[in-house]
């Protein structure tokens, strides 16, 4: 509720869990829309990857791209591809 305007509806696209570089994860995506004046996007795809590092706490990587550069909602998967754990 602090990062989005609201009301938002959200539609899951990915939840899946994966290996990341030998490393248990968990990747959520999904497109979020909303309606809300004073903003240029009315929607946006975020993906949240979530990676066991061996640590108390997990790596989290975060993607949101606005619906204004639609045009490179494909980064995602390029970007997921490329995660290496140091």
């Amino acid at each position: 509720a602090n990062y989005y305007p609201g009301p938002n509806e959200r539609q899951v696209t990915r939840d899946e869990a994966r290996t990341v570089d030998g490393h248990a994860a968990r990747l959520y995506e999904f497109n979020l829309s909303w309606d809300a004046p004073g903003y240029d996007a009315s929607g946006e795809r975020a993906a949240m990857l979530l990676i066991d590092v061996g640590r108390a706490a997990p790596a989290l990587l975060y993607i949101s791209i606005p619906n204004t550069h639609a045009e490179l909602y494909g980064v995602i998967d390029r970007v997921l591809e490329d995660v290496d754990v140091l």
